[in-house]
């Protein structure tokens, strides 16, 4: 659907193809702000990058959100193609805002949807399933880290523990420490449910 709308809008192939590749590297850039924490934006926005999306499925993890994500898009962005194949500009124009603002309501709403499914067949991505029963039994967690985002050991902490932690539960948030409190404690980690820590 990129391709489709990048050679609608441009008058050659060549910058067509400059435009889809554009787009696309667009979201490794955001991903890449992320991992270097240039800023907090740029961890909002890499929930909805299609390199984070598609990182579920190369993990063999069905994810109904990711699913309905890349539904949405596509049709979102042929529906901008159909109206940019429309020669009135200035109709067209009306229209391609008017879905972009539901598209981003849309897309906002999916971000409520954690239903996820390790189809690994090690079940790499999970706990053992008593451990799943207890952690779905308690409620919501905050975890405080005391490390910088940059910090390899909460990178291997990212992929080796919270990435299963959340797709058991969809109710963890994750708060960094900043300033004297980061330096004084770092390298722990608080793990906060209903007050207790």
């Amino acid at each position: 659907s990129i391709s489709y709308l990048a050679s609608l809008i441009s008058k050659s192939n060549s910058q067509a193809s400059i435009l889809a590749i554009t787009i696309i590297m667009l979201s490794w850039f955001i991903d890449f702000g992320k991992e270097m924490y240039i800023s907090p934006i740029f961890g909002w926005l890499s929930r909805w990058t299609l390199t984070a999306r598609l990182k579920d499925f190369e993990d063999a993890i069905f994810s109904l959100g990711s699913i309905l994500y890349f539904l949405l898009l596509s049709s979102w962005i042929l529906l901008l193609a159909y109206y940019f194949f429309n020669i009135n500009i200035k109709k067209c124009t009306k229209y391609a805002i008017l879905s972009s603002v539901v598209f981003i309501i849309a897309i906002l709403l999916l971000g409520n949807i954690n239903c996820k499914l390790d189809l690994s067949e090690s079940h790499r991505n999970s706990f053992a399933p008593q451990y799943n029963n207890f952690l779905t039994s308690i409620p919501g967690i905050n975890i405080k880290v005391y490390l910088e985002p940059t910090d390899s050991r909460y990178k291997d902490f990212e992929n080796d523990f919270l990435k299963k932690l959340k797709l058991v539960k969809g109710d963890v948030s994750v708060e960094f420490a900043q300033g004297k409190e980061l330096k004084d404690n770092y390298g722990k980690f608080v793990y906060t449910i209903e007050g207790k820590s």
